[in-house]
């Protein structure tokens, strides 16, 4: 190997080095922001909507429109008991109680 090859690919290690260290940061800016605005979301709709009516709602939409992303992917429609509990223990008890936890109480 000569040094031509190894300055070669010594360089192109650094640009994908430079770049990873660019992605991280900016991949858990869209992480916190994407998430905090959910919250945020969710607590300007209680004051409209009933908890478990908004936490239905919003797991309908999310799940047609990932639902949608896959299939166009072509990922193959899963079958109705390959997660029927996880999706029941998700859809139903943390999403509806975090959404009842999330209401205004009054002191």
């Amino acid at each position: 190997m000569n040094d031509a090859t190894t300055l070669a690919a010594s360089g192109a290690g650094n640009a994908a080095v430079d770049r990873s260290r660019l992605l991280v940061p900016l991949g858990l800016l869209a992480l916190y922001v994407i998430w905090g605005s959910t919250y945020l979301g969710i607590r300007f709709a209680l004051a409209s909507w009933p908890p478990f009516l908004l936490a239905g709602v919003r797991f309908l939409i999310a799940g047609t429109l990932l639902f949608g992303f896959l299939r166009l992917r072509g990922v193959a429609p899963p079958t109705w008991r390959s997660g029927a509990t996880r999706r029941w223990s998700v859809c139903c008890c943390s999403a509806s109680a975090m959404a009842w936890c999330a209401l205004p109480r009054s002191a």
